[in-house]
């Protein structure tokens, strides 16, 4: 764990004990206790510090934020969480709260620790809104300019002013002995960017940056909750530790109670106290959490329609997703990793290995880069639907890359009889698919024989099987994803793709090759493309001029720190397991600057596991809702069917919501063509996460609800004082015992009983 930190109590003034900027001085070894501010009065509106031309250009929630952050780090000396969703200007609040606190000279150094991909866009930023005269020191970590972590730290030490470096990086410096002390007490104010990486305080992230002495820190992210409440948890106990209590006792008030009621299938009364307990939890963390989301600038963005369409398995796809089942796995990585190929596309399992998924651990996309989004290795089959187990961040548990995340599970003794043992109709329909299977493995094989792991899909896509490589067809979603983009190329239009597949990310060039898009740009940005030839290619697509344009994203690569609002539609073609890495994919096109409607698509493989996991992203989205932006949504899923994960139970129905495909005519244009058959289910996605059948609880329910928690506080800790007087009492009457035995001699003003030594 990294180093505690009292944090001062709401209101007390802090305490400026700051080493001053240090320009005159070229010595790296001077000690840093030799730099003192002087004692200042307290400090002025962030307003008094902030340049006037800023200041014009703010807009309400903004100011918002930026009061709310100066209140935390410089009148409470302590920490807070700007979680204001994507593209509403986080990144313009925290550079004028950095610049007013160093203009106020409340300290002199301030770090900014940020995904390697977007260094280069803060010190652009800074550059851009503290232009000549306001302008002020900027140093970035930039291995690829020839930085190093270690000379910008000097640099940054000697020069003062802002320093900008990696998440990598850090961790890095903070383990050298060389850097760790200087890093530890050189920053007074940490900003931490995509702050959701210190959402578990089991990880070297998480514990590296907690151990920089300065308990002024805040945490930017525009998706502060987004597996369980357990993640919300460690990252307000990095801005104020000891704030919501411990982890224990945390769970027990709030994350358990919450997640009991937030299924179609809760009890009355458990959806009662999960109502209650979401409506403290919000009041505490008013003071140390500042949440805006997109309505408080819904008046000044165009319509965005966001839809989920349900596509068909092939032939091939099904015999492929059955025959996996069929055989079994001990490893649920393997699992999810080969499944994710099936829904996809058959050509993927054959294109290669673990490398053609991904990884953004090196250019610091989504997440603190796995090579896959996956579940963890004991985490689908869950107990309680919302713990951190059923919720966790995807991981692998093995490899150099997962010392980041101690929290890794275990793999259960045997997949399958793990996720049967509580679903004996499920685990009849998988077994009796299971000796279908072995019937048919025998003829194929021999009696006692099974396929090979490596290619298990051996009479499937073999060429004597009749399968050929290349076509579209045997992928459902491929056939509707084309469709769409050939109205992309048909209108003139900018279009986005995600995909978490390098090697989906391969069809789609060489399907766009044909002579059929001919005149249609095609770029592409995945782990490989370096920062130089990303920055021209986005500014290429963004550029001004006529003719189609499609951009081929990594999800996990592209997710964060790129602006593409020239684009108009997106389609994202899987899944991923956390919700965040789609949202933030959405907001690529949809966020300020944004002129004409946005219109996303997310495919997904209906009946499969991949429609599950949608289904799991909807359960977290509306937890999200619930606890960070105190809204009201609609239970629709039972707890069971999150459960029933690798069960393929297609509908024998199409179920297409009507208004939705006739406010798109793209969409209607799909649904009426070829690969309309293609498509069993199409809903509207903010229409499934949007308001309920619950009423909205009134400010005077709230207030009771308040006023009862209070009391109940106030009732467990004279419960505390009675125990511990028990306790007390009861040693003492030990005492007396002993004492009056001859045994034992107690000194009772030191409390400590001593041995007579009879």
């Amino acid at each position: 764990m990294g180093k505690r930190r009292r944090t001062p109590s709401p209101g007390a003034p802090a305490t400026n004990h700051l080493p001053s900027e240090s320009r005159e001085s070229d010595s790296d070894d001077e000690p840093l206790s030799s730099l003192r501010l002087p004692p200042r009065p307290p400090p002025l509106p962030i307003e008094s510090h902030t340049p006037s031309h800023i200041l014009a250009l703010l807009k309400e929630h903004q100011v918002d934020g930026i009061r709310f952050l100066w209140r935390a780090v410089v009148l409470r000396g302590s920490g807070g969480v700007l979680a204001h969703t994507m593209g509403l200007g986080k990144t313009l609040q925290a550079i004028v709260l950095a610049a007013a606190f160093l203009r106020a000279r409340v300290g002199s150094h301030v770090l900014v620790v940020a995904p390697v991909n977007v260094v280069g866009n803060w010190a652009a930023e800074f550059a851009r809104w503290f232009a000549p005269p306001h302008s002020i020191t900027v140093t970035v970590a930039d291995e690829s300019l020839g930085v190093g972590g270690r000379q910008a730290l000097k640099a940054w030490k000697r020069l003062g002013g802002v320093a900008v470096i990696g998440y990598e990086q850090v961790v890095s410096l903070l383990r050298r002995e060389q850097t760790r002390e200087l890093l530890r007490e050189l920053p007074h104010l940490v900003i931490a960017d995509e702050g959701h990486r210190l959402k578990n305080a089991a990880t070297a992230t998480w514990q590296a940056l907690a151990s920089i002495s300065t308990p002024r820190r805040v945490v930017l992210t525009g998706s502060p909750l987004q597996n369980n409440l357990e993640e919300y948890f460690h990252m307000v106990e990095y801005v104020a530790a000891g704030y919501l209590g411990d982890v224990a006792s945390f769970r027990t008030k709030f994350g358990k109670p919450i997640a009991a009621g937030s299924t179609m299938d809760s009890s009355l009364e458990a959806v009662k106290l999960s109502r209650e307990r979401i409506v403290v939890l919000h009041s505490i963390l008013a003071p140390v959490v500042h949440r805006r989301d997109y309505s408080v600038v819904a008046s000044t963005l165009p319509p965005k329609t966001d839809v989920v369409l349900f596509c068909k398995l092939s032939y091939v796809q099904r015999r492929l997703y059955r025959r996996w089942l069929a055989e079994g796995t001990r490893s649920l990585f393997k699992a999810y990793h080969t499944l994710l190929k099936v829904w996809n596309h058959p050509d993927t399992l054959v294109a290669g290995g673990e490398g053609e998924v991904d990884d953004a651990s090196s250019h610091g996309g989504c997440g603190p880069g796995r090579a896959l989004d996956v579940p963890p290795l004991g985490g689908l089959i869950p107990d309680d639907l919302f713990d951190a187990v059923l919720l966790g961040e995807p991981r692998r548990g093995t490899g150099a890359k997962q010392k980041d995340d101690a929290a890794a599970r275990e793999p259960p003794r045997s997949l399958f009889t793990s996720y049967l043992a509580g679903a004996p109709e499920a685990a009849a329909r998988m077994s009796a698919a299971r000796e279908r299977e072995k019937k048919q493995s025998t003829v194929r094989h021999g009696r006692g024989a099974r396929p090979q792991r490596e290619n298990w899909y051996a009479g499937i896509l073999d060429r004597a099987a009749g399968y050929v490589a290349g076509r579209a067809e045997v992928s459902g979603k491929m056939v509707v994803a084309l469709e769409l983009l050939r109205r992309v190329w048909a209108s003139g239009e900018r279009a986005l793709v995600f995909s978490q597949s390098l090697a989906v990310l391969d069809m789609f060039e060489k399907h766009l090759a044909d002579n059929e898009f001919a005149g249609l740009a095609v770029f592409r940005l995945d782990g490989s493309t370096r920062a130089g030839q990303r920055q021209e290619d986005i500014a290429a697509f963004n550029s001004a001029g006529r003719g189609p344009r499609v951009y081929l994203i990594s999800t996990r690569a592209g997710c964060v720190g790129i602006n593409l609002v020239t684009a108009t539609r997106a389609i994202l073609f899987d899944v991923s397991w956390n919700p965040a890495h789609d949202l933030q994919a959405t907001y690529r096109l949809y966020r300020f600057g944004q002129q004409r409607p946005v219109f996303i698509y997310r495919l997904v493989s209906d009946g499969t596991m991949e429609a599950k996991i949608f289904g799991r992203q909807m359960l977290k989205q509306s937890l999200a809702l619930r606890v960070v932006d105190d809204a009201v949504v609609e239970r629709f899923f039972h707890s069971r069917a999150l459960r029933d994960l690798f069960e393929l139970v297609e509908r024998d129905e199409c179920e297409i919501d009507a208004d939705v495909v006739t406010r798109d005519a793209w969409l209607q244009g799909v649904v009426d063509s070829d690969a309309g058959g293609w498509i069993l289910g199409c809903e509207d996605v903010d229409a499934m996460l949007g308001s309920g059948a619950e009423r909205a609880l009134s400010v005077g329910e709230k207030t009771a609800i308040l006023a009862e928690w209070d009391v109940l506080q106030v009732l467990e800790a004279e419960q505390r004082k009675l125990v511990a007087r028990e306790e007390v009492g009861m040693g003492l009457r030990q005492a007396k015992a002993g004492m009056r035995s001859g045994l034992v001699a107690v000194d009772l003003s030191a409390g400590v009983g001593i041995s007579s030594g009879k």
